[in-house]
């Protein structure tokens, strides 16, 4: 007799894990890092109420943007990046030439969005 391999069987497994982990991280971040849900909203692109479920494990499959809300919750809980010496002066530079940091973060907020949208597609 033929032994029947089902792939989603192990597949399904495996989401479930890797969401449950994600529930943890996010309450753990949402908590340690006192952001609301609509902030990680605006930082990853995944929907607040995408957001809400997976927090309290009620998603059921495995997105693209579910990854992005792990790759966030993990950049979140790692310590500070240290940045580059270029991107170090680039903002010295801006700020000497008269920006301020409200428009260096307002511009590097849009530039994330607009990589956002790319990534989405």
């Amino acid at each position: 007799m033929r032994k029947l391999i089902n792939p989603n069987i192990k597949k399904h497994v495996d989401d479930a894990g890797y969401l449950l982990e994600l529930s943890r991280k996010l309450r753990q971040v949402i908590s340690q890092c006192h952001l609301s849900q609509d902030q990680i909203e605006a930082a990853t692109g995944v929907d607040q109420t995408t957001i809400s479920r997976a927090k309290n494990g009620k998603l059921k499959r495995v997105t693209d943007g579910i990854r992005r809300l792990e790759r966030y919750a993990d950049m979140q809980q790692e310590k500070p990046v240290k940045l580059s010496m270029e991107v170090q002066r680039t903002a010295q530079t801006f700020l000497a030439v008269g920006g301020t940091e409200r428009e260096l973060l307002g511009s590097i907020r849009h530039a994330t969005r607009i990589v956002l949208r790319h990534v989405k597609n």
